[in-house]
């Protein structure tokens, strides 16, 4: 997820967007051991 904010379309969509991202990488690497996530 980029740490960019694309503001093109407003700073609530981007956070939204964001953390729609966060939210869905979060419950994939909960539930598969194989997958993983580092936040560079």
């Amino acid at each position: 997820i980029s740490p960019v904010r694309h503001l093109r379309d407003g700073f609530v969509e981007n956070n939204r967007s964001k953390s729609t991202l966060v939210q869905a990488i979060h419950q994939l690497t909960d539930a598969h051991e194989s997958i993983f996530y580092f936040p560079a």
